[in-house]
C-alpha cells in the first residue's frame, strides 16, 4: 500500500485526446461567458439610453416628479418641462447595481477560464 506522500507525488498524464476534450470544453465555456458579457453590456446600454432623459431632468430636480404625483401649484407653469418618472424607469434604476455585479462576476469568471485554458496547454 502506498503512503499518503507517495499518492501526492503521483501525476496524472492526459492523452492528447483528453487534453483536446478539456480545451474544447473550456473554450465553449469561455465563448458562453463572452456572450453573457456582451448581453450584459447591451443591457447596460439599453438602461443608459432609457434613463438619459431622467438624468438630464435631474439638472434641475424641481422638474422631476413621479408620473402619479400632483404638480405643486407654484410649479404648474413648468409642467411642459417636467420629467415624469414612470414605474418602468424606477424598475430600470433597481436593475443597475445587480447588473453591474453580474458584469464584474462574469469578467472574473472569464479570467479564471483563461487561466484554466493556459494551464491546459492552450496557446492563443
Amino acid at each position: 500500500m502506498q503512503s499518503q506522500s507517495e499518492y501526492s507525488e503521483t501525476r496524472y498524464f492526459m492523452t492528447q485526446q483528453d487534453q483536446d476534450a478539456v480545451i474544447g470544453r473550456l473554450m465553449r465555456e469561455k465563448r458562453e461567458l463572452e456572450a453573457r458579457l456582451s448581453a450584459l453590456g447591451a443591457e447596460a446600454d439599453r438602461i443608459r439610453e432609457n434613463l438619459k432623459s431622467l438624468v438630464t431632468a435631474l439638472r434641475d430636480p424641481c422638474h422631476v416628479a413621479l408620473d402619479t404625483e400632483e404638480v405643486p401649484p407654484e410649479f404648474e407653469s413648468l409642467t411642459q418641462s417636467f420629467h415624469r418618472v414612470s414605474t418602468n424607469e424606477l424598475e430600470e434604476v433597481k436593475r443597475i447595481l445587480p447588473l453591474c455585479r453580474d458584469y464584474r462576476e462574469t469578467i472574473a469568471q472569464l479570467r479564471l477560464k483563461a487561466k484554466s485554458l493556459e494551464e491546459a496547454g492552450w496557446k492563443k
